[in-house]
């Protein structure tokens, strides 16, 4: 019986997905991956396979996901090359595992080459990497992530109140 993975349980988006397969799916047909030993161990209890995991480290990963038939790639919570590189690991290990398919959660207008965006040029180089790799896919091509909007202006209501680009001057939209 193949599995279906949910990668980054650790996270927000992660945690909830975990939390709603829960529902659908028995434990005994999941696999949950965390870089995050702690965040694991509720799910061990509940007789879910789970795997310490380290994208930026592509030894152990096929083993990770051997039993899967399918895996939700959460994309990484970082920019540029780093994220692009650990995109890749999961690809190339997911391919070697067996996986069927990738479910991916990209961007709105990902391959859209007017616009200049660092997170852009990041998901259209791994949604193109899961194409290249022949494996079939689903496109999550979500806007901005609300979340991730309310936590940074969190961040600075702590601080000094005033979004600063990085001239430091507070000019930002």
């Amino acid at each position: 019986m193949k599995k279906l993975i949910i990668t980054g349980v650790d996270g927000n988006l992660g945690r909830v997905a975990a939390k709603e397969i829960q529902q659908l799916v028995a434990p005994e047909r999941l696999i949950f991956c965390s870089y995050n030993e702690d965040a694991l161990k509720p799910y061990q209890e509940l007789g879910i396979e789970t795997h310490q995991t380290d994208f930026n480290q592509p030894d152990g990963l096929a083993d990770a996901f051997k039993n899967g038939e399918k895996l939700l790639l959460i994309s990484m919570p970082f920019v540029g090359a780093k994220r692009q590189a650990a995109h890749q690991n999961v690809i190339n290990a997911a391919k070697s595992a067996g996986i069927k398919q990738i479910v991916y959660t990209s961007l709105v207008n990902a391959a859209d080459p007017t616009n200049p965006s660092v997170e852009k040029k990041d998901h259209i180089f791994t949604e193109n990497a899961i194409k290249e790799a022949g494996l079939d896919y689903i496109f999550l091509r979500n806007s901005q992530y609300a979340e991730a909007m309310i936590t940074n202006y969190f961040t600075y209501v702590k601080g000094d109140g005033v979004l600063k680009n990085n001239q430091g001057d507070g000019l930002m939209a």
